[in-house]
């Protein structure tokens, strides 16, 4: 059985977590033009684009202003998003074996 999660609003940007290893996103070029077009609005388009609010508005401007930026350490979804349903799916307890289980199903 698979599972569609949404991305939650609220992520971090650093992971005391270890992973075995980094994949390249899929649809690295795709995002990568988006966050070109996403980082020439304002905080306060983005806040009523994305409908969230100022705080999230403000944190995910300065992550657009900084996707392209040299030396930005790349995290993995399941470790970067703090919603919720991430934290109950509890990475932390994650093996190796976990983390590559979780890469051949979501790939």
């Amino acid at each position: 059985m698979l599972i569609l999660l949404s991305c939650a609003k609220t992520m971090s940007d650093a992971s005391k977590q270890k992973t075995p290893f980094i994949t390249t996103p899929r649809f690295r070029k795709e995002a990568a033009a988006i966050a070109l077009q996403m980082s020439q609005l304002s905080v306060q388009e983005l806040e009523r684009l994305l409908r969230v609010n100022a705080k999230i508005a403000v944190e995910n401007y300065k992550r657009y202003q900084q996707f392209h930026a040299e030396g930005v350490r790349e995290l993995p979804a399941l470790l970067a998003y703090t919603g919720i349903v991430f934290k109950r799916l509890n990475p932390k307890d994650f093996s190796a074996d976990d983390f590559e289980y979780a890469r051949s199903i979501c790939g």
